[in-house]
């Protein structure tokens, strides 16, 4: 796969509020740890697809992440469920999450 590393645009600034910042590390931690679907870059250029060590659980750090996101989120009372199957809506509104200052985790 090729990167577009020619026309890219990046940015940088300082976290300085210390709940954003716990935020990011424990964002990065759970990156790091991946060990099933994280490439790393080796000496030479190349990418290698991490594997867990024998008897070692697998680690995915998309799965690790939405575990994270759903038990954040508080579910809509049973009251709101039609069949009385498990809800995957939430009663949050992404924006009051994304727009609204300071974040809470």
């Amino acid at each position: 796969m090729t990167r577009n590393l020619d026309r890219r645009v990046e940015a940088v600034t300082p976290v300085e509020t210390p709940t954003l910042q716990h935020e990011l590390d424990s964002i990065l931690d759970a990156l790091t740890a991946d060990n099933r679907k994280r490439w790393v870059m080796d000496a030479a250029g190349s990418y290698v697809q991490q594997r867990p060590d024998a008897g070692e659980d697998p680690e995915i750090a998309h799965e690790r992440l939405m575990t994270r996101a759903r038990e954040a989120v508080p579910k809509i009372p049973a009251e709101y469920d039609s069949d009385g199957s498990e809800q995957r809506e939430t009663a949050v509104d992404p924006d009051d999450i994304y727009m609204n200052e300071p974040f809470e985790p």
